[in-house]
């Protein structure tokens, strides 16, 4: 269903009026043809593409029986109208189907809202498979990319897949801090961290771990530099304006001792 505008101009004033209505595209041989379901008239408010597009897929959800659980989310001028036409289309009988759906404005009742589709099921059957975690995981990558890690290892001219492989342990120690052994079986059996670089779990060893460990000992020098004084204007990383990483850990012995 879209929403068709028809132009019109006052033979008197010359002035131009837009007319929508509320359409269906069928086909007769090898034509399209349009089909009025209602007409929604002199409508001010759906002045954009998007508004009309709203309206018509609201409109076609209410036809066809879906209800949404979550009605906050719409316009609630675009609903307004939407429950409008609706009534008016239930009325008239203007839609080529044998029965428009009742309105179900009422979402107190859940059972209500959920079309039936009984099957029996052997619980014994089910199995699941490869089930792995990505949530903390797509957490800490996304503040790895507001650090522009990527792009500081690049600039040491390192190569894409030790950029990678070095992203994905510096994940690994946030989310599940141990051995690169023990990350080696994390990242092969329960995380999906290698996807986010297009790469299979199990090609990642404890050997490309080590690895990259040791090539980022080796530029740690420019590490600090880079995330300790050069100011990042990121709340989250306020503590690195005042300090750097050894008078950061001082403080922590300090706080430690005093306790």
């Amino acid at each position: 269903m879209f929403i068709k505008t028809i132009v019109k101009t006052d033979k008197t004033t010359k002035k131009i009026y837009e007319y929508l209505r509320l359409c269906e595209s069928y086909r007769l041989g090898d034509k399209t043809r349009h089909h009025t379901i209602v007409s929604l008239g002199l409508l001010p408010y759906l002045d954009s593409r998007e508004k009309k597009k709203e309206l018509a897929d609201r409109l076609e959800s209410l036809l066809i029986g879906n209800s949404s659980l979550f009605l906050d989310a719409f316009d609630p001028e675009i609903e307004s109208l939407a429950q409008l036409f609706y009534r008016k289309i239930a009325e008239k009988k203007t839609l080529n189907q044998q029965e428009v759906p009742p309105l179900k404005s009422n979402l107190s009742d859940i059972n209500g809202l959920i079309v039936k589709n009984i099957r029996n099921v052997d619980l014994n059957s089910i199995v699941t498979e490869d089930v792995r975690e990505i949530g903390a995981e797509w957490l800490c990558y996304q503040a790895i990319k507001q650090l522009s890690i990527a792009s500081f290892l690049k600039a040491q001219g390192w190569e894409q897949r030790w950029i990678n492989y070095a992203i994905i342990h510096i994940i690994s120690k946030a989310v599940y801090p141990c051995s690169e052994n023990k990350s080696e079986y994390w990242i092969c059996n329960n995380s999906d961290v290698a996807s986010l670089f297009g790469l299979e779990s199990h090609k990642i060893t404890r050997h490309h771990l080590y690895q990259v460990s040791r090539k980022l000992h080796q530029i740690k020098w420019n590490i600090e530099p880079n995330y300790h004084i050069k100011p990042i204007h990121y709340s989250i990383f306020r503590t690195k304006l005042y300090f750097t990483i050894s008078r950061t850990l001082i403080l922590k012995a300090a706080k430690k001792q005093a306790n």
